[in-house]
């Protein structure tokens, strides 16, 4: 069996196949229109905005389910010190809820 000791790839196919495609796509922009370049602009665009919306919306929604963990860990924590032996049921349903 032949010990074969990893090398640093030094042929930089990976930044040639990158030129070429880029080359490719430069062609291709090349062809189209003025109307039609800003059309594919201005769809791109939109489909930006909405995506952006919805990636506030979603951090938005895992503040408040953070919060809300910390608020339950912290009602558990309580209850447990209060020696109420364990935490109450709705405690209990609210975790298995949030899970």
């Amino acid at each position: 069996m032949d010990d074969q000791i990893p090398t640093k790839d030094t042929s930089n196919n990976a930044l040639r196949n990158l030129t070429a495609e880029a080359a490719q796509q430069r062609r291709q922009v090349s062809r189209l229109t003025k109307d039609e370049l800003e059309d594919k602009y201005l769809r791109m665009y939109e489909e930006y905005i909405i995506l952006k919306k919805h990636a506030r919306k979603q951090e938005d929604r895992i503040k408040r389910m953070a919060t809300k963990l910390l608020r339950l860990v912290s009602d558990k924590k309580k209850l447990e010190k209060e020696g109420k032996g364990g935490a109450s049921i709705e405690v209990q349903e609210k975790f298995e809820e949030f899970g």
